[in-house]
């Protein structure tokens, strides 16, 4: 009796499971033009994550241009630095440890601006946001030189 239930209920459930999983061909139809439908949808979109990818990389020509103007403006940097060095070389003038902490520190940022631009080449995105806050911190840098320049000048 009890093999008989058991036997008549797992043919049920089965028997369920079978009708319900078949699908009428309008069924099957439908859900294809459904999935073909999802996939050019995310075909666009892939399309406008490579469009918009291409625009925040630079051009090689504009990449090269800036980084060229930029490791002048390092070299430039790197030039003052060493002549600020050399000025507290000389026995004539005095200048307390706060100025040299101030110096290694200048020539410290500029080489943390040589390697970002180096760190960029190897991975170019968001152009206009690293381009921006790049150009803002050399100039802060160029500011910094300038102003320890005039208030050790002899």
């Amino acid at each position: 009796m009890y093999k008989t239930k058991l036997t008549l209920a797992t043919a049920t459930v089965l028997a369920g499971l079978f009708f319900t999983g078949c699908q009428s061909a309008d069924d099957k139809v439908a859900s294809a033009q459904a999935k073909v439908e999802t996939a050019n949808e995310n075909l666009a979109t892939a399309q406008n994550n490579a469009d918009s990818a291409a625009q925040r990389a630079a051009s090689a020509e504009e990449w090269a241009i800036f980084r060229n103007e930029a490791e002048a403006k390092i070299k430039s940097n790197e030039i003052r630095i060493a002549a600020l060095k050399m000025k507290m070389r000389k026995p004539i003038n005095q200048f307390d440890t706060a100025y040299a902490n101030r110096v290694d520190t200048l020539e410290s940022r500029n080489t943390t601006m040589q390697s970002r631009i180096d760190t960029y080449a190897k991975k170019q995105d968001a152009w206009a946001a690293f381009k921006l806050e790049f150009n803002t911190k050399m100039g802060e840098l160029a500011n910094a030189l300038d102003d320890i320049g005039h208030q050790h000048k002899n």
